[in-house]
């Protein structure tokens, strides 16, 4: 029987998905939403289902100061607070996987997937930064080039109060790929996004070609700042084929 269990564990709101007649899952599913979202995916049920058909256990929850653990600057909702908050929610929403694998999940299974939509998209390209046993990951519309998302592409909205922010934006740089190339990767972005610039994103992704990894994928769609089915069908395609 398949099922969608609310829980609390360690302090954070979260959902698991998983079909409890299965004695053992390939792996634990971290799922993290975008910025002002919350774990329930409702417009993309697809993502969590599928990891859940395909024998995965599956918990969704909801990031730092976000969703049934929401604190200011969200609760006023100003663009320009929330948007000098979100590298701040982005550290500690990290520290909440680890927490809650190291202490809980891996006593499910030892493999760790993550994934995530725009600002769970920037968190999974920080997971083998932070984990380097992570077997997986998965980010869609995000990117691991944080310090041009915010210094090039936020420079105008953000103005002087860019300095509020700096030094956990510069905390969030990836400048080792040691970690990344024993990690599967599957990168999914629009070519025509505003808000993720997918200028940024390629050079993270031929670099790990140049150093020859070899289960890795990047694909681009012709859309602006959206998830579509097309990029989770092509998710899991991947996925099949290198995690079978």
């Amino acid at each position: 029987m398949k099922l969608i269990n609310k829980r609390i564990v360690l302090n954070v709101p979260l959902l698991e998905y998983y079909d409890e007649l299965l004695k053992t899952y390939k792996g634990v599913v971290f799922l993290i939403h975008g910025h002002t979202g919350n774990k329930e995916f409702y417009d993309l049920q697809s993502l969590p289902l599928g990891f859940m058909n395909r024998g995965y256990f599956v918990v969704s929850i909801d990031a730092y100061k976000h969703g049934e653990r929401m604190e200011e600057p969200y609760l006023t909702k100003s663009n320009t607070e929330m948007t000098v908050a979100m590298p701040e929610v982005i550290l500690h929403t990290i520290q909440d996987i680890l927490d809650l694998f190291e202490s809980v999940y891996s006593r499910i299974s030892k493999t760790l997937i993550v994934s995530g939509t725009s600002m769970g998209g920037h968190i999974a390209f920080q997971i083998p930064k932070y984990y380097e046993e992570v077997t997986a990951i998965f980010p869609i519309i995000g990117t691991p080039d944080f310090r041009s998302h915010y210094y090039e592409t936020k420079r105008a909205f953000l103005g002087e109060k860019i300095r509020l922010c700096r030094e956990q934006v510069d905390s969030l740089a990836i400048t080792e790929l040691h970690p990344y190339l024993d990690t599967v990767i599957g990168i999914y972005n629009g070519s025509e996004d505003p808000i993720v610039e997918v200028q940024y994103v390629r050079p993270f992704y031929q670099e790990l070609l140049r150093k020859d990894h070899i289960h890795l994928e990047m694909k681009e769609y012709p859309v602006g700042h959206q998830v579509t089915e097309e990029m989770i069908h092509d998710l899991f395609d991947f996925i099949d084929k290198e995690m079978a």
